[in-house]
C-alpha cells in the first residue's frame, strides 16, 4: 500500500505488511519542492493544466479526426481478419470431421423395398386412428 505524506508530498512510503512498517521512497516528481502540501500540489498542477495553450494547430481537429479514422479502419481490418481466420479454421474442421466420418462409417445393409421397418403399421388405416378425451378435473382446456 502506498502512503504519501499529506504535508509533505515529497515523502512516500510504501507499507511492508510482512515487517509491518513504512519503507520510505524516493520523490517521483523532481520539480516538487520539498514541503509541499498535498493541496497546493493539486492546485499547481490544475495551473499548468490551465496555462497549456489548446490547439495552437489550426488543423489539430483535422489531424485527431484522420487519426480516429485510421484507427477505425485498422481495427476493422483486424476483425475482418479474425472472422476470416474462426471461418477458415471452422471450414477445416468440418471437411476433416467429413473425412474421418466417411472413413469409419460402416456399410450398413440398406432395406429393400419388400422389406418394411414396421410391418404391422402397414396394414393399418389412417381412419382407424382416433383420439381420446378424457374431461378430468385440472386439465386445461
Amino acid at each position: 500500500m502506498l502512503r504519501i505524506d499529506p504535508q509533505d508530498v515529497t515523502q512516500a512510503y510504501i507499507a511492508d505488511p510482512v515487517n509491518k512498517a513504512l519503507i520510505k521512497l524516493k520523490c517521483l516528481t523532481p520539480n516538487v519542492e520539498p514541503g509541499t502540501s498535498w493541496i497546493e500540489f493539486q492546485q499547481s498542477r490544475k495551473k499548468i493544466d490551465s496555462d497549456v495553450e489548446k490547439d495552437i494547430d489550426p488543423h489539430a481537429d483535422t489531424i485527431r479526426q484522420e487519426n480516429a479514422k485510421f484507427r477505425r479502419k485498422v481495427h476493422q481490418l483486424h476483425q475482418d481478419a479474425e472472422h476470416e481466420l474462426e471461418r477458415k479454421t471452422r471450414q477445416k474442421a468440418r471437411e476433416k470431421y467429413k473425412k474421418h466420418s466417411n472413413n469409419k462409417t460402416p456399410n450398413l445393409p440398406t432395406p429393400s423395398s419388400s422389406q418394411s421397418p414396421t410391418p404391422e403399421l402397414e396394414n393399418t388405416e389412417i381412419d382407424d386412428w382416433f383420439i381420446e378425451h378424457s374431461n378430468t378435473k385440472g386439465e386445461i382446456r
